[in-house]
């Protein structure tokens, strides 16, 4: 008799980058790369209304609002991992 042992190892979220859009980085880039596991990830972002961005690691976003990053693993388990991101920027007319 064999006996298999089945681990299915769920994925983690991580978002990396500046949490703080202003007029100095009016964009910024959110990156999934720190997630795991490593190169065995499929990526979704989306906005608030849930809105699909990309399916890639990283988003550029020019906009404040919350944005989350869903990980599914090549078994079909996901994490997902919210960014709040706020607009700092004020402009003063003379």
């Amino acid at each position: 008799m064999v006996q298999i042992n089945l681990e299915v190892l769920s994925p983690l979220a991580v978002i990396e980058g500046r949490d703080t859009l202003n007029c100095q980085f009016p964009t910024i880039t959110l990156s999934g790369n720190a997630s795991s596991p490593v190169g065995e990830l499929d990526f979704e972002w989306q906005d608030a209304n849930g809105m699909t961005l990309l399916n890639t690691p990283g988003v550029s976003v020019n906009t404040a609002g919350v944005y989350t990053l869903y990980n599914t693993n090549q078994d079909g388990v996901s994490c997902k991992r919210y960014s709040h991101h706020h607009h700092t920027c004020a402009f003063h007319h003379p």
